[in-house]
């Protein structure tokens, strides 16, 4: 009897070890999305820029809004109204625009100002 109430104890006690364990420090979660849109234009000096952005699947619709960057010199030789597409990573801290590249200017981008109009030649996707 002596015996099995040691075990049940090591038992419990190795449980109660298990479940602290668990409850620790859990890992960031980390997103990334794939974002298009047209930059508009360096803020905060250079700490962000300013995009009108396509809807991001699975986290925003559609909008205007700034991007902090990782670094300034990423915003180094784009122009207003280029179209760009750049990795968007989230963290619990706040998110980042990171591989920012140049778009062709033939792409087509859905954007919340495209999407309001009513007519549909003014509908066509920048």
């Amino acid at each position: 009897m002596r015996n099995t109430l040691s075990s049940v104890a090591a038992g419990a006690l190795l449980c109660a070890l298990l479940i602290l364990a668990a409850c620790g420090e859990q890992p960031a979660t980390v997103k990334t999305y794939a974002v298009r849109g047209v930059f508009i234009g360096p803020q905060y000096e250079g700490a962000a820029m300013l995009v009108e952005h396509e809807r991001i699947p699975g986290y925003m619709e559609a909008m205007r809004m700034p991007f902090k960057v990782e670094a300034s010199e990423a915003l180094t030789g784009y122009n207003a109204g280029d179209k760009i597409a750049f990795t968007y990573t989230v963290t619990e801290e706040g998110g980042v625009a990171s591989g920012i590249r140049r778009l062709p200017d033939s792409t087509r981008l859905e954007l919340a100002t495209t999407m309001k109009t009513s007519s549909a030649d003014s509908a066509a996707a920048l």
